[in-house]
């Protein structure tokens, strides 16, 4: 693994633009583009990232596309990524690359762009993929600040930036930090696309647990009630969606579906939905958490990257039209597609984060 102070930012959008670039996806089948009416603007907000500044930047709209805005403005060229929400929706926390080689951030503001107090974290050393733990108490992310050789490792501190700890200690990059739903275990990814290995440790680094092989450097993802993780593994040859618990036992795998990616439970934990890489065609896919009944739900060939409205009622997603990579949105049954942005020439918005 290639160990620069791009890499992790790299490594955060290359599920969003690496995906819908023009040399991977090429269909120009059915466009999204409709006017069915869309999710009422008090369903909760968006966070997204959009390139419509010149570079990445964290903007926020209603769940309608309405009144989308810019969060935080640079005084110079700041490559955000990866907004995530807090548990109760109060705060956004997304990491900042500055292009003139000075620290890289990771920021908290509340929806109007207002800081949190006390709360900008400056480290030369790259940090990035910050996660809040469900109580908001504590943000896990990743670093090489006390690497000797260069990896990631999984760091932990307080929302005010004190009190950091560091979560493994290891010759392999540990990445992807994701907190269990009780907030007591943190699950991460060791070793590199292809040969990766799952792993849940305690939150204060002891009692670190291999789970299960996967091939994918996309992180796994906690079912709502804790008790089950989806991630990708190869099957005869082919990234498939599986399923096993947190013991690292029952393991079992959608055969029907090759190239899956960008997994996301429902909020209910019914459903699972993920895109599908076939024939250069990238599509979103849902099916039933005991992975039976899949269903396709876009058929542009151009979609991926989708994320679960707080209701488990809407869908936001990617797709290319055109020339830009925008945010769509449809009910869970892959019915009232519409476009959410709507950028300008020859910019891209991805990313989407529903608040909770």
């Amino acid at each position: 693994m290639v160990h620069s102070k791009r890499f992790v930012f790299v490594l955060a959008v290359v599920s969003a633009l690496g995906l819908l670039s023009d040399t991977t996806l090429r269909a120009t089948s059915t466009s999204l583009i409709g006017t069915p009416a869309t999710p009422s603007k008090t369903t909760s907000r968006i966070a997204f990232i959009s390139e419509r500044e010149g570079y990445p930047t964290v903007f926020i709209m209603n769940a309608d596309g309405s009144e989308q805005k810019l969060l935080k403005k640079s005084e110079n060229r700041a490559y955000a990524s990866e907004p995530t929400w807090s548990s109760s929706g109060k705060y956004i926390v997304f990491s900042v690359h500055y292009d003139d080689n000075r620290n890289t951030e990771i920021d908290m503001v509340d929806p109007n762009g207002s800081p949190k107090q006390d709360s900008t974290i400056k480290d030369s050393t790259l940090p990035a993929s910050p996660r809040w733990s469900p109580d908001e108490k504590h943000i896990a992310y990743i670093s090489n600040q006390a690497s000797e050789n260069g990896t990631w490792q999984i760091y932990v501190m307080n929302t005010d930036g004190s009190g950091q700890y560091r979560l493994t200690d290891n010759t392999a990059d540990d990445y992807n930090p994701t907190w269990s739903p009780d907030g007591k275990y943190v699950m991460f990814v060791r070793g590199n696309s292809g040969n990766a290995k799952i792993f849940i440790v305690n939150m204060d680094g002891s009692n670190a647990k291999f789970l299960v092989t996967t091939t994918a450097l996309e992180s796994p993802k906690w079912s709502p009630d804790g008790t089950r993780i989806a991630f990708i593994s190869d099957y005869d040859d082919k990234s498939r969606l599986c399923i096993v618990d947190i013991e690292g036992t029952n393991k079992h795998c959608l055969n029907t579906a090759t190239g899956a990616s960008s997994l996301a439970w429902s909020p209910d934990g019914k459903n699972i939905a993920f895109s599908i890489f076939d024939n250069n065609n990238y599509d979103i896919y849902s099916v039933d958490a005991d992975l039976t009944h899949q269903t396709r739900l876009t058929k542009n060939g151009k979609s991926g990257n989708p994320t679960w409205s707080s209701d488990g009622n809407y869908l936001a997603f990617v797709s290319k039209e055109e020339s830009n990579t925008e945010i769509y949105a449809m009910k869970r049954d892959g019915s009232n597609l519409h476009f959410l942005t709507k950028s300008v020439t020859n910019s891209n918005s991805y990313s989407p984060a529903w608040q909770p």
